[in-house]
């Protein structure tokens, strides 16, 4: 039996530095890597170019949806196996290595057509070894396979569903500055996203109002990108400013809002770090 091509995919934006990590590693162990990139405007473009044919590099203009961003990866697939990442996701030696063979074992899908791998969050030099999530990154095209969700974004339509877990783990690569731009990021598209939650998140009252001010003190933003950029340069409208600080202080103890709170410290804390939110309450 002849053995499956793997595809190496990944969804991508402004990260060339983290792309030359993984592709060091990964593409030894794949037969062909397919980018998807948002927009990037570093040398994310000439650098996959430059290892072409093997790396696809393809652009999708970035809307706030993960969902339309992982569907676009699957018009260039069309058999095999994916082992699927973001550009802050490396898989480890021993994954890697083994992939191939796990590959191989399903006998083309009919023991299992996913395979889930363990999480080891690593956040700057701060290493505490795998988690406890596993997340399904490694899997046998299917033609029926679609993404839901625009955040949390996952499958349905593989091919027979039958799942098996492995231990061997990948590497989640954050910094803790990157880590609340995230979750800024994530309340932005979302709202409050309930763990296990299989749709986008609760949209409260105070998601409405930012949208809202937003809306008429910016009207220039349409993603996120565009706000975060905003709050980087600290030029979003004293009246947001105001907002963040009035619900971190609100929802300071309530561990359902951490992604809302995450406006206050990215700013705050980690953006403009003279800037006193005593003067905006």
């Amino acid at each position: 039996m002849a053995q499956e091509p793997i595809t190496y995919a990944c969804i991508t934006q402004n990260n060339v530095a983290a792309l030359k990590r993984n592709f060091e590693k990964v593409l030894p162990y794949v037969d062909r890597a397919v980018i998807i990139d948002g927009g990037s405007q570093d040398e994310t473009e000439a650098y996959c170019k430059s290892l072409a044919p093997k790396v696809e590099y393809y652009q999708r203009t970035w809307n706030d949806s993960f969902c339309d961003q992982y569907n676009e990866y699957l018009k260039y697939v069309s058999g095999g196996w994916i082992l699927l990442s973001d550009d802050d996701e490396l898989p480890s030696d021993d994954l890697l290595k083994n992939m191939r063979r796990i590959a191989d074992d399903s006998n083309e899908g009919s023991r299992y057509s996913v395979v889930e791998f363990r999480c080891n969050p690593i956040y700057g030099e701060s290493d505490n070894g795998p988690s406890n999530h596993y997340r399904q990154i490694f899997f046998r095209y299917s033609k029926a396979m679609r993404y839901n969700c625009n955040l949390h974004q996952y499958v349905v339509g593989y091919q027979n569903n039958k799942i098996i877990k492995s231990g061997y783990v990948y590497y989640h690569i954050k910094t803790t500055k990157n880590e609340f731009r995230g979750a800024c990021r994530n309340y932005w598209i979302g709202g409050l996203w309930v763990n296990g939650s299989r749709d986008d998140g609760l949209k409260p009252a105070e998601y409405h109002e930012l949208k809202a001010l937003v809306k008429a003190l910016h009207p220039e933003v349409k993603v996120f990108n565009d706000l975060a950029k905003l709050m980087e340069d600290g030029k979003i409208h004293v009246d947001i400013k105001k907002w963040i600080v009035r619900n971190y202080r609100k929802f300071e103890t309530h561990q359902d809002y951490n992604e809302l709170r995450a406006y206050f410290t990215w700013y705050f804390k980690h953006l403009h770090p003279t800037e006193k939110a005593e003067d905006y309450i």
